[in-house]
């Protein structure tokens, strides 16, 4: 007689991430409605924060607010970009400008 082996499933349970997800959607939802009633109120959350910042807890809210923002932001500049290439020109044009001297006519000082 062969014994037949079950294999014990891996992951997460069936049906699962259904509940994270609606949980999900229920704090966005709640929040938005906060930010409504803020809005109501004449205290938007813009000048919430700016009020904040005012008081002087400017590094605390800046710290809070980092956590959801990107952390890593690439430009996508590479050597051969336009971009690049202006700003260049320009840092040579500059050069160019501040080894030049400065002549001084004294006849148009009368």
């Amino acid at each position: 007689m062969v014994k037949e082996i079950i294999k014990r499933k891996r992951g997460r349970p069936v049906g699962s991430s259904i509940r994270t997800l609606s949980l999900v959607h229920l704090i966005r939802e709640e929040l938005q409605k906060s930010l409504d009633i803020l809005v109501d109120r004449g205290q938007p959350l813009s000048q919430l924060l700016a009020d904040e910042m005012a008081a002087g807890n400017s590094s605390k809210v800046l710290n809070s607010l980092g956590k959801y923002l990107p952390q890593d932001i690439n430009l996508g500049l590479s050597v051969t970009s336009e971009f690049s290439q202006a700003l260049k020109i320009v840092s040579s044009r500059y050069d160019e400008l501040e080894n030049e001297p400065i002549t001084i006519d004294s006849d148009s000082d009368s």
